[in-house]
């Protein structure tokens, strides 16, 4: 076994072990680059959400926001001066599950640090042979922001009325709001 690695060390020594050393890294480095690329097994389930999914949480967001702008349009236009009234309502993300779950943990204080540990689980229950988190609520899509165009805002005294009335329904900074008048 000795001569063996004798007669390799004599046939690579000098420039051939450097060009060796050179090209085994060369090699490393591009297998780890395409190990970047690899997908993993097809046992494991995706990361991300399907297509469809998405679309889905989309629609609700967009619906949820149509919804808003039809409300706030009958809002505004039985407030006095507003006239007729177009409203366009930014929403900035979809539908959010709020599960239930049950903290366990302790906390080990000592003059020199504090160590926490905690560990979360959810409530489960059994539906139609299925285990399922229980939901303790859904919050509603966040409105960002909101445009109005209406026919009396060129009047300072309506267009502040259409900013405290969409600032009330809505729940989102005057900030947030922009009043332009209807041609």
């Amino acid at each position: 076994m000795t001569e063996l690695i004798e007669k390799i060390r004599k046939k690579l020594s000098g420039a051939k072990m450097t060009n060796m050393a050179f090209v085994l890294g060369l090699c490393g480095i591009v297998l780890i680059g395409f190990s970047s690329f690899s997908t993993g097994s097809e046992d494991e389930p995706a990361a991300q959400p399907q297509e469809d999914e998405v679309l889905m949480l989309q629609d609700i967001s967009c619906e949820y926001g149509r919804e808003k702008e039809k409300e706030l349009e009958a809002l505004l236009g039985s407030v006095a001066g507003v006239g007729n009234v177009r409203v366009m309502v930014n929403v900035s993300c979809s539908e959010e599950y709020v599960y239930a779950v049950f903290e366990s943990g302790s906390e080990n204080i000592s003059p020199d640090s504090t160590e926490s540990q905690y560990s979360y689980e959810y409530f489960t229950y059994e539906s139609q042979g299925d285990c399922a988190p229980l939901m303790t609520k859904v919050l509603s899509p966040k409105i960002s922001s909101c445009v109005v165009a209406c026919e009396g805002a060129a009047s300072a005294t309506v267009r502040e009325e259409v900013y405290m009335t969409v600032s009330a329904a809505l729940g989102i900074s005057v900030s947030d709001i922009y009043v332009a008048k209807l041609s």
